[in-house]
């Protein structure tokens, strides 16, 4: 669940900011508009670099999103 991701990232948020990880979500499933703004306002506050997009995005563009923090 997306509430499940956000508590793994809380518990280890110290090292997520150390190793300057870079969050790239492209999801979909029940409740995901509500979970995916969840997730982002969560990483945002957190200041851990991410893009979280629904479905509608296509994953060749995941793929160029990933490729620029490489």
């Amino acid at each position: 669940t997306f509430q499940g991701i956000v508590d793994a990232f809380s518990q280890n948020l110290d090292v997520l900011k150390t190793q300057k990880v870079y969050v790239c979500v492209r999801r979909g499933g029940p409740n995901q508009e509500k979970g995916l703004a969840h997730l982002r306002n969560f990483l945002d506050n957190a200041g851990i670099p991410n893009d979280v997009h629904d479905p509608s995005f296509s994953l060749g563009a995941v793929g160029s999103l990933v490729m620029n923090h490489v």
